[in-house]
């Protein structure tokens, strides 16, 4: 019967082979469940992450996307806007647009070589000034500050629309100018009355008879009263704009005459001789303040002849 016996043997071998088999695949069944834990574990622990990192990605997108600020990240070589927030499109006066380039929006090319130059050498830039051309054609000035990343040749920075701070400026400048040549004009007009009154002063010295000093006394008083008139003139200028001033006929014999009696008392005012020739055919209307203002801005040499003549006002 040794056939039989090797049937039997077979059998037996085939059956701890599928055992063994059957063990195998339990272990691996218990592997892949292990497996299948360890990734139910991780989705768990990235869905509990999700949850606490959404609201903060919300908030700081939200940041991103309503600040006052242009941020934005461009391409080094080609000037491409990678990404920006609305604020980049706003100061641009353009619509987002993928290919957009930056290279478009330089008034003057140098200023966009300068800057990358710097940023290259440098690795970043901070409140460079720069004017820049909206899509309208209109001019801006805008601040920027940006950060070079050379493994990328990537440019991220935020950027500000400065136009009114930059007319602000101007404007504080103009009036820094204006106010200069107020306070120098009427340091002049304020001195032309008090030497006028110094004259007078020195001719009351030498005047002997009481008739003489009355006289004297009398235009002193005449030059301190022209002298409170223009302080007051003067404050009422400094005030602001006097496009409403009251418009008077003027007559430009009397105010010249005015003008030039302060030169009279003045020392040594015996050598002045002043000959005065107008000729006003028309009326003449306008500011009365500004008009004495601008006659007591001629200024007299001593010891000369002058002749003041008008053809036509």
């Amino acid at each position: 019967m040794p056939e039989l016996t090797d049937v039997r043997t077979d059998v037996l071998r085939e059956l701890q082979d599928m055992k063994q088999e059957l063990a195998f695949l339990k272990k691996k069944e218990q592997r892949n469940l292990s497996q299948i834990e360890l990734l139910k574990y991780k989705l768990h622990s990235y869905e509990s992450a999700k949850d606490v990192l959404d609201p903060i990605d919300f908030k700081y997108r939200n940041l991103f996307e309503n600040s006052p600020v242009a941020i934005l990240r461009t391409d080094a070589k080609t000037g491409e806007i990678l990404f920006a927030n609305p604020m980049v499109w706003k100061i641009l006066g353009t619509e987002p647009r993928k290919g957009a380039s930056t290279l478009n929006f330089y008034a003057n090319p140098e200023d966009r070589a300068n800057l990358l130059k710097d940023l290259i050498q440098n690795g970043k830039v901070k409140d460079r000034e720069i004017r820049l051309r909206k899509a309208s054609g209109e001019t801006i000035w805008a601040s920027f500050s940006a950060v070079y990343y050379k493994k990328e040749n990537i440019i991220e920075g935020v950027m500000m629309d400065i136009s009114k701070i930059k007319d602000s400026l101007v404007e504080l400048q103009k009036v820094n100018y204006e106010l200069d040549n107020f306070v120098y004009h009427a340091s002049h007009d304020l001195r032309s009355p008090l030497r006028s009154i110094m004259g007078l002063i020195n001719l009351l010295r030498l005047e002997k008879t009481s008739a003489g000093r009355e006289n004297c006394l009398e235009m002193i008083e005449g030059s301190i009263k022209r002298l409170d008139s223009l302080v007051i003139d003067l404050l009422q200028i400094s005030k602001g704009s006097r496009s409403n001033s009251p418009q008077e006929d003027i007559s430009f014999v009397t105010e010249i005459d005015n003008s030039i009696t302060n030169f009279y008392h003045e020392e040594n005012s015996r050598s002045i001789r002043i000959i005065t020739k107008i000729y006003q055919p028309v009326n003449f209307i306008s500011d009365l303040i500004r008009v004495r203002i601008i006659l007591d801005k001629f200024q007299m040499p001593l010891n000369t002849e002058i002749q003041v003549g008008s053809n036509r006002i």
